[in-house]
């Protein structure tokens, strides 16, 4: 009897599946599924096998039992069964078969003890289930072998697992709440094809097959009620270090469509557009994220290795950018063995600038000579007609680099000649098929070992007209430059001292809305700042020409205006005590004593100036000169102007 010889589960534990199968009269699958959850999880075996002979109405279900109790399946519901009902989970694990109901009467005394034991848990499955009365009634007539009645059992949850949902940036999350994740997994494990939960105050139906979650709660459009759209789903192995955003994979290798408002779209978007002018000059018409399991367990391997002989500060993992030119990148990307060192150009008898090992680019217009080419229809390109681009974002562990700066090259490198001190090798800038920098050029990285390369993203684009980019850029905005610095005004130009200098912060943008607001905010803030230089300052004294000397009246103590009320050119005002004369700079970078008219309308038009443009005049470098009778203008280098503070 099959009932005695499972009393222990010592028999269950020591037969082979093919011995199960032939020993016992089970359904197709059965005795397979019921020895793999056996084997798999040993500490929860007997448990797990007494749950699954249950869900799938074998013999067994009357012979194996359980007297523990759980209370981590109440109010939770699994629908999808072979016969396509849906039911309570207490009452879809019968308590027994009619045809087991007939064994001996100490087995039947046992079951109608467990029956009558569970009954108040049976009581509040009940009445916590939405099944209807008749649903009931035939549960339990199924189950009246043993005496009617739910019995609660040991779930088969994994703790290796977790199932996770995707929030709308495109990361996943986990459910929060144990009873669910151990829900969902019993689910699973069992066969199901759906399963019912709550969580976080909202009730969801996952569905397997299609690995997604639907709410129970309708949406409401224009009045209609309607169905909430599905949401992916995933069942993570907490063993594997998997990014948050990766889609469930029924295969190993997977490539995901991106969407466009989710974090691995923007982190190619940043990424490509870290290379000036390159960013703008394309069209991105797609992202395909990569999920290739063996290559990424691979990486992380690598990573540890790395970490633990340099220390993580010498990781230095980065995206970078690889063309693979005639071949589609995702014959690479797609592969078991991924990227292979020994199958670069080197070894096809062609020169190399660093020996036989992986090529990639830190800037995507240098990677963007070698792209692989696809017609517009996605089909392959021919010469002559208008294509797209394609090329993969790859992530790389870089390590400690071997350096070979400017045109420095070394054709002969390998894995060996790299020796156990360096990682990788950097080199350049270099130019597409040339050595050097100049137009298009990038900094390279060449790696020898491919478990340091994680092909992680593809992208297809396109290049965009000269013609388009000029109707689409519309208006530009100037940015950068200081406030009364040299052309503030114009954002570049001649010095005040008709001399070319540098402005390294000069920007040329769109006119957007936001790059306005975000240059007056900056402006703002410039002013604020010195309009707070000015107050620490304070009064200045003017002092050093000599007793009958030219301008000699405009000597001493000038005070400084309030700079809220009194600020021309964005730099402070002062006033001479007791006299009408005015401190201040006018709007060609000269700082100046004139009358007030003058100041009001900040004009050059004076007794003294100097050409400066710092903030205070006190600050001010160069040599003053002063207005002398003959109507020219002479230096007076002992004139100072100092702080009073």
């Amino acid at each position: 009897m099959i009932d005695k010889a499972f009393d222990s589960l010592d028999l269950l534990e020591t037969l082979t599946l093919p011995e199960l199968e032939g020993r016992f009269d089970m359904k197709e699958g059965h005795a397979r599924r019921l020895w793999m959850h056996f084997h798999a999880f040993p500490l929860q075996g007997a448990r797990m096998s007494l749950a699954l002979a249950a869900s799938v109405s074998t013999p067994l279900a009357g012979s194996i039992r359980s007297s523990s109790s759980s209370d981590v399946m109440d109010n939770v519901s699994i629908g999808g069964s072979s016969s396509g009902g849906s039911s309570n989970i207490s009452n879809s694990i019968s308590s027994s078969s009619s045809s087991s109901s007939s064994s001996s009467s100490s087995s039947s005394s046992s079951s109608s003890s467990s029956s009558s034991s569970s009954s108040s848990s049976s009581s509040s499955s009940s009445s916590s289930s939405s099944s209807s009365s008749s649903s009931s009634s035939s549960s339990s007539s199924s189950s009246s072998g043993a005496g009617g009645g739910s019995e609660h059992i040991a779930p088969l949850y994994n703790a290796d697992y977790q199932w996770e949902w995707k929030q709308a940036d495109g990361m996943y999350a986990a459910y929060l709440e144990e009873e669910v994740q151990a829900a969902i997994e019993n689910g699973r494990n069992m066969g199901h094809d759906s399963v019912e939960v709550e969580s976080c105050g909202h009730r969801y139906v996952l569905v397997f097959g299609k690995m997604l979650q639907f709410s129970k709660q309708s949406e409401s459009e224009n009045g209609k009620t309607k169905r909430a759209a599905g949401i992916p789903i995933r069942r993570q192995d907490s063993r594997l270090a998997l990014p948050p955003t990766w889609d469930f994979q029924p295969t190993p290798c997977e490539t995901i469509v991106v969407a466009e408002t989710s974090a691995d779209y923007h982190k190619v978007q940043e990424t490509l557009g870290r290379c000036p002018g390159f960013g703008q000059t394309i069209q991105i018409l797609g992202v395909k994220r990569i999920q290739n399991e063996l290559l990424r367990q691979r990486f992380e391997v690598e990573r540890k290795i790395i970490i633990e002989r340099r220390g993580a500060p010498e990781l230095n993992e980065m995206y970078v950018f690889f063309g693979s030119n005639k071949f589609s990148p995702l014959t690479i990307a797609q592969a078991p063995e991924g990227f292979l060192p020994e199958a670069s150009r080197s070894n096809a008898g062609q020169k190399t600038l660093y020996g036989s090992g992986c090529y990639f680019a830190n800037l995507g217009r240098y990677s963007h000579h070698y792209a692989h080419k696809v017609g517009e229809d996605g089909g392959a390109w021919q010469p002559g007609q208008p294509c797209r681009y394609q090329l993969l974002v790859v992530q790389l562990l870089c390590g400690k680099s071997k350096v070979y700066p400017g045109n420095a090259t070394a054709p002969e490198m390998d894995i060996l000649k790299l020796t156990d001190d360096y990682d990788s090798v950097q080199a350049g800038p270099h130019r597409p098929l040339m050595t050097g920098p100049g137009t298009d050029d990038s900094g390279i990285y060449v790696v020898y070992k491919s478990s340091q390369v994680l092909p992680e993203f593809m992208v297809e684009y396109e290049s965009v007209p000269s013609e388009r980019l000029a109707r689409e850029g519309g208006d530009m905005l100037v940015a950068g430059q200081a406030v009364r610095s040299p052309q503030e005004d114009k954002m570049g130009g001649v010095a005040a001292d008709n001399n070319w200098v540098a402005a390294p912060k000069l920007s040329l943008v769109l006119a957007t809305p936001a790059n306005i607001a975000a240059f007056d905010q900056q402006h703002q803030l410039e002013e604020q700042e010195l309009k707070r230089l000015a107050r620490e300052g304070g009064d200045m004294l003017v002092a050093g020409q000599a007793v009958g000397g030219p301008q000699e009246d405009k000597m001493g103590k000038y005070n400084l205006q309030d700079v809220d009320v009194h600020w021309v050119n964005s730099r402070p005002v002062f006033k001479q005590e007791g006299k009408e004369h005015y401190l201040y700079q006018d709007n060609s970078g000269y700082w100046l004593i004139g009358s007030k008219e003058s100041m009001l309308v900040g004009e050059v038009s004076g007794w003294m100036s100097v050409v400066d443009t710092a903030l205070r005049p006190d600050l001010v470098e160069g040599g003053w000169q002063v207005w002398a009778a003959d109507n020219s203008w002479v230096a007076a280098p002992k004139i100072r102007v100092v702080s009073t503070n």
